[in-house]
């Protein structure tokens, strides 16, 4: 077994040696997880008995857990190298604090950032465009009543962002008028891991002062979050 395990691990990475640093950290952290599963012998009987993936999905639960647990002192050094880079991710643009500022190109050459869009409410689609369930996203978003009415009241503002640079799929494909289509060229928001994108598409949801109502979220927890607080302000 775990030969096997090794040989896979080795393709992946003859894959991955071409590809940006962020995404070899992932790997490595993924191979650590990989050997916790399987034991350092191989034995699957001898499973470890802590797994990051059944952490608390809440960001605030979790980041109270994982200090918990790097407090316990029976925590390896591996599970500890995981717990940190998941503490990591998870206290960047935490709900409440100001969303990190990008720059970012429109597809006419002009240039802007984050700070520059204004509006009530900014919803940010971090996508790639040949992603299959980017485009799924990208209907529901389009589909959306309510959104699209806020949309159409300049109440929202949607800024797309093509987090993979100024690729030719991101030139060819058309976006609705209303939508700020953008591509960050530099690709810093994956390079310096701004943002933690735990995949893509990623949606997050901020006020009119950039602080983050919603990260890492969906369309549906998105309507939510617009019309709890739209029915709050008209009740002041």
């Amino acid at each position: 077994m775990v030969f096997l395990v090794m040989c896979f691990v080795l393709s992946l990475w003859c894959r991955l040696v071409k590809m940006r640093k962020y995404m070899l950290r992932s790997f490595f952290v993924s191979v650590i997880l990989l050997f916790n599963i399987f034991g350092i012998n191989g034995d699957e009987s001898d499973l470890n008995t802590f797994d990051i993936n059944l952490l608390p999905a809440d960001d605030e639960q979790c980041i109270s857990e994982i200090n918990k647990l790097l407090a316990n002192r029976n925590v390896s050094e591996d599970d500890r190298i995981l717990l940190k880079y998941r503490l990591n991710a998870l206290l960047k643009n935490r709900k409440g604090e100001k969303a990190t500022d990008f720059l970012f190109v429109k597809k006419d050459g002009s240039h802007g950032s984050l700070y520059d869009v204004k509006g009530d409410y900014v919803l940010v689609f971090f996508y790639n465009p040949d992603c299959e369930t980017c485009k799924s996203i990208k209907r529901e978003i389009m589909t959306s009543d309510y959104l699209n009415g806020m949309l159409d009241m300049g109440r929202v503002k949607l800024l797309s962002v093509c987090v993979e640079g100024e690729i030719d799929e991101w030139k060819k494909q058309q976006l609705p008028e209303l939508w700020i289509d953008a591509c960050d060229k530099t690709m810093s928001i994956l390079d310096d891991e701004l943002y933690y994108l735990p995949g893509l598409p990623t949606l997050y949801l901020l006020d009119s002062n950039h602080s983050v109502l919603l990260k890492n979220t969906n369309v549906i927890n998105i309507e939510k979050c617009l019309k709890t607080r739209e029915k709050d302000c008209l009740e002041r």
